[in-house]
């Protein structure tokens, strides 16, 4: 079981790390997603982004502020406590500036939408994932098969 989690775990993080989040949407809504299931996948990718350095700068202000962020258990749980409140508030605060932006940009805007990024796809992307589909399925297959 650790595997599996470790195997997505990794597969998410090198998709994450090669791939650029204005590609994503383009391919996305290429594929004929509509715009509100394109902005969740993206939205999601970035809040781990964005939650992340939001934590690291209130660990960084708490720290400055003396208050005590290593020891016991106990210690850094109580510790945690105030950063993780300051930290949901500030993501609350974002995800209502983000919403009035959307809705200033016409978001929900039934209307053919445009990107700045082409993306084509050529004969080799296409055998690409093929080749790959067939080979994670005779992975699984494999596992399920051989190994109990």
């Amino acid at each position: 079981m650790s595997s599996v989690i470790l195997t997505l775990a990794g597969g998410l993080l090198l998709f994450t790390a090669t791939t650029q989040v204005q590609d994503l949407m383009a391919v996305l809504g290429k594929m004929g997603l509509s715009s509100n299931v394109v902005y969740m996948v993206v939205a999601s990718f970035r809040s781990i982004n964005e939650l992340s350095d939001k934590m690291g700068q209130i660990l960084e202000a708490q720290s400055s502020r003396g208050i005590e962020t290593e020891g016991n258990l106990f210690v850094r749980l109580k510790a945690i406590l105030p950063m993780l409140i300051t930290l949901l508030l500030s993501s609350m605060v974002s995800a209502e500036e983000k919403a009035i932006a959307l809705e200033a940009r016409c978001f929900n805007c039934h209307c053919k939408r445009t990107s700045l990024r082409v993306n084509n796809t050529s004969r080799a992307d296409v055998v690409t994932m093929i080749g790959i589909a067939f080979v994670t399925a005779a992975l699984i297959a494999v596992k399920f098969i051989f190994i109990k």
